[in-house]
């Protein structure tokens, strides 16, 4: 499973997320999934990142999970701020600024 690979865009090199369905970068929205216990605990803490139009394939496939397991969403928009928070970046427009600027 391919979850976040580099990529050079534009003389830029950065992380891009690819699809665990199809395989393909998601370019503009997407979700991330994780598997919850009956409590709303994470099982594994295994996260997957889809197109929408390859969200509904995924959840018939994950059916077989069984009874008390769930799988929350949320989209992949929202999952990058919260990874940007747990890393502690205190200065978005910083980061982003630095970010634009790594060439090759």
């Amino acid at each position: 499973m391919i979850v976040v690979k580099v990529s050079k865009d534009n003389q830029l090199h950065g992380p891009v997320f690819m699809c665990d369905i199809c395989q393909e970068r998601i370019l503009h929205t997407g979700n991330v999934f994780w598997l919850v216990n009956s409590r709303g605990d994470p099982v594994n803490g295994q996260v997957w990142h889809l197109h929408k139009q390859c969200a509904r394939s995924f959840e018939i496939v994950q059916e077989k999970d069984g009874p008390g397991s769930k799988w929350y969403s949320d989209e992949l928009s929202n999952f990058v701020v919260y990874l940007g928070e747990n890393l502690g970046i205190q200065n978005w427009e910083d980061a982003i600024d630095r970010a634009r600027t790594l060439t090759d």
